[in-house]
């Protein structure tokens, strides 16, 4: 469900819908389908061409990484002898870390 994703991103459900509805309205066919329902039934899913855009969006973001992996571990080498042991994570950096141990 919208609602259920928007949460899991600590995200507004009326952000989440205009985002959706923003897809929807910048490509030819849509992105995602609602059914309203609320609790009872409906909920929301991907078209087909919905669930292309998010390989082609993830195999974009995969090959970006792979290009930019050599520079950004310089940089953090460089960055980590400067930087104070116990300092506060951000939800960023933590989602982020996160993310480069899984490629």
């Amino acid at each position: 469900s919208i609602s259920a994703a928007a949460r899991s991103m600590g995200m507004a459900y009326r952000h989440a819908w205009e985002l959706i509805d923003d897809l929807n309205q910048c490509f030819r066919e849509p992105v995602l389908v609602a059914t309203p329902g609320g609790h009872a039934g409906g909920g929301a899913s991907l078209t087909p061409f919905g669930e292309a855009l998010v390989r082609r969006f993830r195999a974009m973001e995969h090959a970006a990484s792979r290009a930019i992996a050599r520079d950004l571990a310089a940089l953090e080498r460089a960055c980590a002898a400067q930087q104070p042991t116990s300092r506060p994570t951000t939800r960023r950096a933590t989602r982020a870390k996160r993310a480069a141990r899984r490629r």
